[in-house]
């Protein structure tokens, strides 16, 4: 039987309610052939928003927001086209790069760390310098 929900303020329900949103969600996503991403959470005791999105999967990759500003704008910061999911190395790890978040000025290149799976963001000349010595 379900809980009845009082206070949105509870860190406890609000884990809850990420963890039973995500799992009602991903087997509509599975049929559909999109993905989710359950985001930022706001609330006060009375009243929770949640910023879900969601992407087309192609050939196994999310489309994402990140991934087509990357293929759109990636020339305006230096970086080629063809760079997006190759993966580079810098101070002992290796990172795939992922997307592009233009309204990050400074840290702009999303990047997933291949042995973490973490996020990070660098900025696009660090990650130019981490291609660029690939194909040197």
């Amino acid at each position: 039987m379900t809980q009845v929900i009082t206070d949105f303020a509870n860190p406890a329900i609000l884990a809850l309610m990420r963890i039973q949103i995500g799992k009602q969600l991903a087997d509509f996503c599975e049929t559909a052939g999109i993905s989710v991403t359950i985001g930022k959470i706001t609330y006060n005791p009375t009243f929770m928003k949640v910023d879900l999105q969601f992407a087309i999967v192609e050939g196994g990759v999310a489309m994402t927001e990140e991934r087509d500003d990357y293929s759109r704008l990636c020339l305006m910061y230096g970086l080629k086209a063809e760079w997006l999911d190759e993966v580079f190395n810098m101070g002992g790890h290796s990172y795939q790069i992922v997307g592009l978040i233009p309204r990050r000025p400074k840290y702009p290149v999303l990047v997933l760390e291949t042995d973490t799976g973490k996020r990070k963001v660098y900025t696009a000349e660090s990650v130019k310098r981490g291609m660029e010595a690939i194909t040197e």
